[in-house]
C-alpha cells in the first residue's frame, strides 16, 4: 500500500500546476501511475517511488505533453516530455 494515496498526490500535482501557472487548458489527464523504483547509491537503498501523471495535449503532439511526478514524501517535479 503506498504511503501517499492517489487523491492526495493528485491534489499536490494540481497545486503545483496552479502555483507554477502551467497551462493545462488544452490538455487532458491521460495516465496516473504508481511507480516503484529503488536505487542503490554508495551502498544505501534510495526509494524513488511515487505517482506519475501525464497530461496529453489535444493536438497529439508528444512534445507538448505535461509530465508531473509526485514522490512518496510529497515532493513534486515537472519532468520534461519526450
Amino acid at each position: 500500500m503506498p504511503k501517499l494515496k492517489l487523491p492526495a498526490a493528485m491534489k499536490l500535482a494540481d497545486g503545483f500546476i496552479r502555483k507554477n501557472k502551467i497551462d493545462i487548458s488544452s490538455h487532458y489527464l491521460c495516465n496516473a501511475h504508481l511507480t516503484r523504483h529503488i536505487e542503490s547509491k554508495e551502498g544505501r537503498q534510495i526509494d524513488q517511488s511515487g505517482w506519475w501523471f501525464l497530461w496529453v495535449h489535444e493536438d497529439g503532439n508528444p512534445g507538448k505533453n505535461i509530465d508531473i511526478f509526485v514522490s512518496m514524501d510529497g515532493k513534486v517535479k515537472h519532468t520534461p516530455s519526450m
